[in-house]
């Protein structure tokens, strides 16, 4: 296109306005030498050769920019690949100019068929003309909250459009909105709650499902506000096995509960940051008295703050969930949160007999003043005789010392599934005789050393 014409490819734009009031004030000064204007080229498109010129304006005054305009002379790229097309293209091109929904949803199927039912009937009463319906759920009428979904349904045979109706059932939350939030993001809320999944994680998963997401800010709002009530059925739920197991201790005869207890930290297993110091820590109590292993009382401990401060000297606020001052090491306070535990499960009127445990001797120290007895814990006993049989094979002999890791790993595993499935054997036949049970176990010694050189006589008689 000739440049003398190039105005009519053009219409006027938004306008830049400038900045700097002590610029604009001395505006007039500075007109009567204005500096040489700059010349700016910059390509509009792909398919458009049009160069745009920066237009001679004087300094400190509005700039206007041009913009090209719709010229319907000029076909596009498009618009010549569709004419090239056949005939059955250009009419399923006109056909797909409204965006249907596509991907999956979460949907409540209680809700889908009250749509469904309602979609039919009304199709029918209004558009009683139209024999052979197609519905379609038009992209640009979808509603979405988080995970829930709102849809419309309109016929492509005829002008019926259906309301927009919610495929999920609200959930009335304290604090929430006043219709009540999603039941899938409630639902998710709860599980980021229960589990170590990040908010990333969430993420990369609605991605792979191809169904929408639910905003990051939106989740963590919702997950503050769930937690309150999670924390509330938690203390209800645990208050409610403390009564069972009341009942139960009656019916069997017995006073005294046995509880057993762990301590869980938020610092990784493995990896590079094994070595990094837990900020946050868990420590529920269970009962041992029933295959349930119900649970009677929890403790936790963090060091991160959630309030909001504008400066982190600030002091936190009520209902902040940090409760253990940074200066402190998580690891220390094992003994401190089963001290609680118990003092807790006596409020309601149990007694506590015995606790099962591991090797660390914090939580014995902390109850020094109680009459509770202590039992090591077979699953963390047979990881310390994994470790020590995995070390112990390097010397035994020179095919042992030749062998893969892999094998090693094996032999220390078969032995350590060997001797604790003989030590709950023992406490099974023996119960709380730790005489018999000692001398239960040095008699299986033996023979767990003859079955691991093939020789298994004494595991038929003896074992």
């Amino acid at each position: 296109m000739p440049f003398k014409n190039r105005h009519h490819c053009f219409s006027t734009g938004n306008e830049l306005s400038t900045k700097g009031t002590s610029a604009q004030a001395n505006h007039v000064a500075d007109i009567s030498n204005p500096e040489p204007p700059k010349r700016y080229l910059k390509r509009l498109s792909e398919d458009n050769d049009i160069l745009l010129v920066k237009p001679k304006q004087p300094k400190y005054q509005t700039v206007t920019i041009l913009r090209p305009a719709a010229n319907p002379n000029k076909a596009s790229t498009s618009t010549r690949t569709s004419i090239t097309s056949n005939s059955s293209s250009s009419s399923s091109s006109s056909s797909s100019s409204t965006d249907w929904c596509s991907g999956n949803r979460i949907i409540n199927l209680d809700c889908l068929s009250q749509l469904l039912n309602k979609v039919f009937q009304d199709h029918m009463i209004f558009s009683s003309s139209c024999i052979n319906p197609n519905f379609q759920f038009p992209k640009e009428k979808e509603k979405l909250q988080g995970l829930g979904s709102s849809l419309c349904v309109t016929c492509t045979n005829c002008s019926y459009l259906s309301k927009c109706t919610p495929l999920y059932k609200h959930v009335k939350i304290e604090g929430g909105r006043t219709s009540g939030a999603a039941e899938p993001n409630v639902g998710l809320a709860a599980w980021h709650l229960a589990t170590s999944s990040s908010f990333n994680d969430t993420r990369l998963l609605s991605a792979y499902l191809d169904c929408p997401s639910i905003s990051e800010n939106g989740l963590m709002s919702l997950v503050g506000k769930v937690q309150n009530k999670m924390a509330d059925l938690g203390i209800e739920t645990m208050e409610k096995n403390c009564e069972l197991i009341k009942n139960v201790l009656d019916v069997m005869g017995k006073d005294k509960v046995v509880v057993a207890t762990d301590t869980l930290y938020n610092n990784p297993s493995k990896g590079q940051f094994f070595q990094q110091n837990g900020t946050q820590s868990s420590s529920p109590m269970c009962e041992m008295i029933t295959e349930r292993n119900l649970t009677l009382s929890m403790n936790s401990l963090s060091q991160i703050c959630t309030c909001v401060k504008r400066h982190s000297s600030d002091p936190c606020k009520a209902g902040c969930g940090c409760n253990l001052d940074a200066g402190l090491n998580v690891g220390s306070q094992e003994g401190a949160a089963a001290r609680d535990n118990i003092l807790q499960i006596e409020k309601s009127g149990l007694k506590v007999g015995k606790i099962v445990c591991d090797g660390t001797h914090q939580i014995m120290a902390s109850l020094q003043d109680k009459d509770i007895k202590k039992q090591e814990c077979t699953v963390h006993r047979s990881r310390g005789t994994r470790r020590k049989v995995y070390n112990v094979s390097l010397q035994l002999s020179k095919e042992c010392h030749n062998q893969s890791p892999h094998h090693k790993r094996l032999l220390a595993d078969d032995i350590a599934h060997r001797c604790q499935a003989e030590l709950t054997s023992a406490k099974n036949k023996f119960e709380e005789n730790e005489e018999k049970i000692i001398q239960y176990l040095e008699k299986r010694r033996q023979v767990v050393l003859e079955c691991m050189s093939s020789n298994h006589i004494g595991c038929h008689r003896d074992s």
